[in-house]
């Protein structure tokens, strides 16, 4: 899997525009797509040639072209791409887009860091992110919240672990506590080594009910190679 370091520019997101048809098609390619999703793959050379003849720059494009049903639609006539391939593929563009978290809902941090966050209007994993990239940066966030600089290291931990697609909240602490506390021991694990420490410890420790199997852990491995390791540790 590529890194997207260049597409990132030090943000929290993958920035769409800058992110070619031809790069997202090879991304695809290389990806352990969920079964529901691999005819994206199974197609991918012969539909995003069609796109890329139809004056489609970048997957933001793509993205506004597809924002509903008729726009899907047009685009499908258009291009000769059916519905249902597009339809899919807006799905598994959005995934890779990281909605804010709120940080009152990452396990295992303080009410007393969240109320001093809040205090200085940052109350979101998009927000924190920003001001916690270098040591340098969260010494002066804790000199000015009064945080406890082990604390916000924690918290910086979990905010760069959530970047990783299909990593939550909770996923991000259990991670976390798992001793794989960043996106790039994440992206450099051994699959069935993470797989094995996370059901230990969930099995000790009753984080979620629901089970993670084996494949799901090789698709994390491969979601946190795409994360750029913008985090100053």
């Amino acid at each position: 899997m590529r890194n997207l370091e260049f597409i990132y520019a030090m943000g929290f997101n993958i920035d769409l525009q800058e992110l070619s048809l031809d790069v997202f098609k090879q991304i695809i390619i290389e990806s352990n797509l969920v079964p529901s999703r691999i005819m994206l793959k199974e197609y991918a050379d012969d539909y995003f040639d069609l796109l890329a003849n139809h004056n489609i720059p970048n997957i933001e494009e793509l993205v506004k072209k597809l924002k509903n049903k008729k726009g899907i639609s047009d685009l499908s006539e258009s291009t000769g791409v059916p519905e249902e391939y597009l339809t899919i593929l807006v799905r598994e563009i959005k995934g890779y887009i990281r909605k804010p978290i709120k940080l009152k809902e990452f396990p295992g941090l303080k009410a007393k860091t969240i109320t001093k966050l809040e205090e200085v209007r940052i109350v979101n994993s998009h927000q924190l992110f920003s001001e916690v990239l270098t040591p340098k940066s969260r010494e002066a966030l804790a000199s000015k919240t009064g945080i406890n600089l082990d604390e916000l290291l924690k918290a910086t931990k979990m905010i760069d672990l959530s970047r990783i697609r299909w990593v939550n909240h909770t996923f991000a602490f259990v991670l976390h506590e798992a001793g794989f506390d960043s996106a790039e021991k994440v992206a450099t694990a051994d699959p069935i080594e993470l797989y094995e420490k996370v059901k230990t410890l969930n099995e000790e420790r009753k984080f979620f009910p629901a089970h993670i199997g084996l494949k799901d852990m090789k698709r994390c491995v491969e979601a946190a190679q795409l994360v750029p390791f913008d985090v100053d540790y």
